[in-house]
């Protein structure tokens, strides 16, 4: 980084001085890009701690936990259960752009390689192609998630599958699914915002691996965790990789995780909890 700094600080000097007066303002353009590199790399080098991180859950080390001020900021506003719906639908929607982001750039079909810049050489990655990847919502919430990924790949495969828990045993229960012909070649984003039991998520696991879909192929992408969840998935489906935002404590005696943010789907469509006050200003 303090090659790369002094680099561009130096090139900089270099045209300024040696095109002074010549009039050739494309090239005095690039006297100035490089100055403003020398001044981006410098902001680069100060800000490193704000870049976003990941840790290894010790419940299950195929998953990861985002961490960066702005995931900070923004689950911030969704847990509050103050927040507003129009707040809490601006806040998921932003944080969901970038879990949607997060997760796609950890496909197996993300390569590395040498792309060439204006200057040289640089090493970072391929973009994965849509038609390779299909996002699976368990309705209705992974909905909301999935049209994040849909955003960034609008030519990927989508599929759905319906699973209701029920209220007293908490035991999933699958009552439809809609996957495309060849899903078992292609890589899979399953959307999901929370993960408590594991129970929907595994059933859903269980509908893909029924159509040929293989564990590694599956990336599980969420809002928040929690470890009852995360150690239920490495117990039953250790191969599929799983990327959260959040990681909390446990579940309590009604299965919902502590201290989690409510019903994230009730909360995001206005279905339910605002006129009785569990969340929402005046239910609105």
């Amino acid at each position: 980084m303090r090659f790369a700094r002094v680099w561009a600080a130096r090139l900089a000097r270099s045209c300024t001085a040696s095109l002074q007066g010549k009039g050739n303002s494309a090239i005095c353009g690039l006297a100035a890009s490089a100055a403003a590199s020398a001044a981006y790399v410098n902001c680069s080098e100060r800000s490193t701690v704000q870049c976003n991180s990941a840790f290894q859950p010790k419940e299950n080390r195929k998953a990861e936990v985002l961490s960066s001020p702005a995931i900070s900021m923004l689950m911030s506003v969704i847990r509050d259960k103050r927040t507003c719906q129009a707040d809490y639908v601006r806040a998921a929607d932003r944080l969901m752009a970038i879990l949607a982001e997060e997760g796609i750039a950890r496909l197996p079909c993300v390569k590395p390689q040498v792309i060439q810049t204006p200057c040289g050489p640089f090493k970072g990655v391929t973009a994965p192609d849509g038609h390779t990847i299909c996002a699976v919502d368990i309705v209705r919430s992974g909905g909301i998630l999935l049209e994040a990924v849909r955003k960034v790949l609008p030519d990927l495969k989508t599929a759905k599958i319906l699973i209701q828990r029920d209220e007293e045993t908490a035991l999933p229960k699958l009552y439809y699914s809609k996957l495309p012909d060849g899903i078992e070649k292609l890589h899979v984003v399953l959307c999901d915002p929370m993960l408590a039991t594991g129970g929907s998520a595994l059933t859903a696991i269980e509908v893909l691996k029924k159509a040929g879909v293989k564990e590694e192929n599956i990336m599980f992408i969420n809002v928040v965790s929690c470890p009852e969840g995360l150690k239920a998935l490495a117990k039953e489906a250790p191969g599929v990789r799983i990327l959260t935002c959040g990681l909390d404590s446990h579940l309590n005696e009604v299965k919902f995780i502590v201290p989690g943010l409510g019903d994230f789907g009730d909360r995001y469509y206005g279905t339910a909890g605002y006129a009785q006050g569990f969340w929402g200003t005046n239910g609105r």
